[in-house]
């Protein structure tokens, strides 16, 4: 090296074992390199001969230190050999060494928590490596999820999220497909709940472990600031709403349950400005058996007129969307699409009795009078008989 040939130093090295079959010779042989093409001892590139391209012996002697630390640490608890292999890639920081750092992470499946965390944080400040982070990160998540037990779910969530930040959030294609899967999961969570409690009832231990697992990924996405981004708030929205109906419904808490079911048929602006439901289309079945449950318990909770014609359109859009619609409503134990309607209609009967009375009271205290068509004189505010009005 002093004489002015510090090749043949780097090339001693690697012949003395840092062609890969020690680990530690190939780290220094790299290393060694690195040091003299930095100082400009040694050229970054260099050609075999007039007829062979060039060769960039610094890149090369990384990526054979890092196969050699891998290969040399497969078996070995712990993502010492992977973290140490990822670490030497990127001292190169060329394009080739990120994409082997890359294939790296993604055939890596971390044992633990910490392990996890420790290769999420190799990948920290190279944009190229974020979707290896997202990779590491969804690893975990799934082994969570398919683990089982208490809080498994929760921690699936968590991961997902660490999945969606480490590729630089939803925006980006590596945190959309781990933000769609999170979203999808959170669907499938609470598409399961409302089905159950429209078909059984209020929740019994046969739906225990499924809201216990949409209460643990609701709880998690709350205090997560990557869930403003589509499509998580809305899935997250959607799990907390039916988690919230499944417990005001086991406590018999009907104004929650009413406070529920209207927080998932309200609108939302999508992606593209239009104002959908926020539950999707095959779940408003389901909706409308619970609602019209709740106005035949009578137990407190009454529906608001505009709430009951949000029931009664999304009645409207299994009817016409869902070919034969009594099929989709059998399946929940419901007689027929005429008593759905003709439930929804005793419950609007009352709706606009309660709203008139509420109006007659202010009325008598600010000594003015306000007039409302009422329909029916029983104690409950309507009849018992089959009432119509204009825009049934």
């Amino acid at each position: 090296i002093l004489g002015g040939d510090a090749a043949v130093a780097v090339n001693t090295v690697h012949y003395l074992g840092g062609d890969g079959e020690s680990p530690v010779a190939a780290t220094v042989g790299a290393l060694l390199c690195d040091l003299l093409t930095r100082t400009g001892a040694m050229p970054p590139v260099v050609s075999p001969g007039p007829s062979s391209p060039p060769v960039r012996v610094r890149t090369e002697l990384f990526l054979s230190a890092a196969h050699s630390v891998e290969s040399h640490f497969v078996g070995h608890r712990g993502p010492t050999g992977t973290s140490a292999a990822a670490a030497l890639l990127r001292l190169d920081g060329t394009t080739r060494a990120a994409t082997a750092c890359h294939d790296l992470l993604c055939r890596v499946r971390p044992v633990d928590d910490d392990d996890a965390t420790a290769l999420v944080d190799v990948c920290r400040g190279d944009d190229r490596l974020a979707a290896a982070a997202a990779a590491v990160a969804t690893a975990r998540a799934h082994t969570h999820r398919h683990a089982g037990g208490v809080g498994a779910v929760g921690r699936y969530a968590h991961w997902m999220l660490r999945a969606v930040a480490a590729a630089g959030g939803a925006s980006s294609p590596a945190g959309a497909r781990a933000a769609g899967r999170l979203a999808a999961y959170c669907g499938m969570c609470a598409g399961i709940l409302l089905e159950g409690l429209a078909r059984d009832g209020p929740p019994t231990t046969a739906h225990t472990a499924t809201l216990d697992a949409g209460r643990d990924a609701a709880a998690v996405l709350r205090h997560d600031d990557g869930v403003r981004d589509a499509p998580l708030a809305a899935a997250h929205a959607l799990l907390s709403a039916a988690v919230d109906l499944a417990d005001a419904l086991r406590i018999g808490d009907a104004a929650g349950a009413r406070g529920a079911v209207v927080a998932c048929l309200a609108p939302r602006n999508d992606t593209d400005g239009a104002a959908l439901p926020l539950a999707p289309a095959g779940l408003m079945p389901a909706l409308v058996v619970i609602a019209t449950g709740i106005i035949r318990d009578k137990s407190g909770g009454a529906f608001d007129p505009g709430e009951i014609g949000m029931i009664m359109g999304a009645l409207t859009l299994v009817e016409y969307g869902q070919q034969p619609c009594g099929e989709t409503f059998k399946k929940y134990g419901a007689a027929s699409v005429a008593e759905l309607r003709r439930d929804l209609g005793r419950g609007l009967a009352a709706a606009y009795v309660a709203e008139n009375r509420k109006l007659a009271e202010d009325s008598a205290d600010n000594q003015r009078s306000t007039a409302i068509v009422v329909a029916g004189d029983g104690d409950d505010g309507y009849s018992e008989e089959e009432i119509y009005l204009p825009f049934f």
